[in-house]
């Protein structure tokens, strides 16, 4: 009687800018080599970033990197490989209203409303989105108003806000967090906040991942996880082992347990060690 081996599946979420993106976009061919590999060996690979799907899936499309399921939207969405929304927490439209209104008088900041199908920019007194939106074509951005947002009712997942200044950043992340308590959350990342609703981060995306994947009779042995910024904190935490980018924010090493890398491929090639 022959004996069935089961497959040890690993997943491997890794962050975008600063992380799997060597450079704006760009995955780069040491890492995308690395991603194939990791594939092939029967894992998991998940692009986890607190863009829109839309800002993942059109880079990563146009790079034709192939990958299995990401997680946007700082943990609000999860999506297969093709796109397709398996997972998506909303901000209610008061909640909304209520915390994007009082930006709109804000010179030091710019913001766009993410939802599955594109992404709105609302307000721009930075300019830093219409440069973006220039920049960057296949990001696809359309320009709209909140009071637009709000009556055609859209599905927002989550709102980044680019705001430079990093003292600032804070103080506006700690605010809409007290204002919002058990609302909304405001976790930050360079150069930008994200308002999403209360509880939701990479960590918990990734907990549901997990669990879809187990129902679905692909049960996860090990998960990893690498990023550099503020809002990776939670999903390397949550990892069963973890790696910090060499250039990441402070406490995100910590948050790894000590563990840095020089690249998203030389972890890929501890994994597979």
């Amino acid at each position: 009687m022959f004996k069935v081996l089961e497959v040890l599946v690993q997943l491997l979420a890794t962050d975008l800018d600063g992380t799997l993106f060597s450079a704006p976009n760009t995955v780069g061919e040491q890492n995308a080599t690395a991603c194939a590999r990791w594939r092939a060996a029967g894992n998991v690979l998940v692009p986890a970033s607190g863009r829109s799907l839309s800002l993942v899936s059109r880079p990563l499309g146009i790079q034709q990197l192939v990958y299995d399921y990401t997680i946007c939207a700082s943990g609000c969405v999860v999506a297969d490989g093709e796109a397709n929304v398996l997972y998506n927490r909303t901000i209610a439209p008061a909640q909304l209203e209520a915390v994007l209104r009082p930006l709109l008088e804000r010179e030091d900041c710019s913001f766009y409303c993410t939802t599955p199908q594109a992404d709105y920019i609302v307000h721009d007194a930075t300019g830093h989105l219409a440069k973006f939106s220039t920049d960057r074509p296949e990001n696809g951005f359309v320009w709209s108003s909140l009071d637009e947002v709000l009556e055609q009712g859209l599905e927002v997942s989550s709102v980044p806000v680019y705001i430079p200044n990093p003292q600032a950043a804070d103080a506006l992340s700690a605010q809409i967090s007290q204002e919002f308590a058990g609302q909304l959350d405001a976790p930050r990342s360079t150069n930008y906040l994200d308002v999403v609703p209360h509880g939701v981060t990479k960590a918990t995306a990734l907990q549901w991942l997990v669990q879809y994947l187990a129902a679905a009779g692909r049960p996860v042995a090990r998960t990893a996880a690498v990023g550099d910024s503020w809002n990776d904190l939670q999903l390397l935490a949550s990892a069963d082992t973890a790696a910090a980018m060499e250039n990441s924010v402070d406490g995100l090493r910590e948050a790894a347990g000590g563990h840095s890398v020089p690249s998203v491929a030389a972890y890929i090639d501890q994994l597979l060690a």
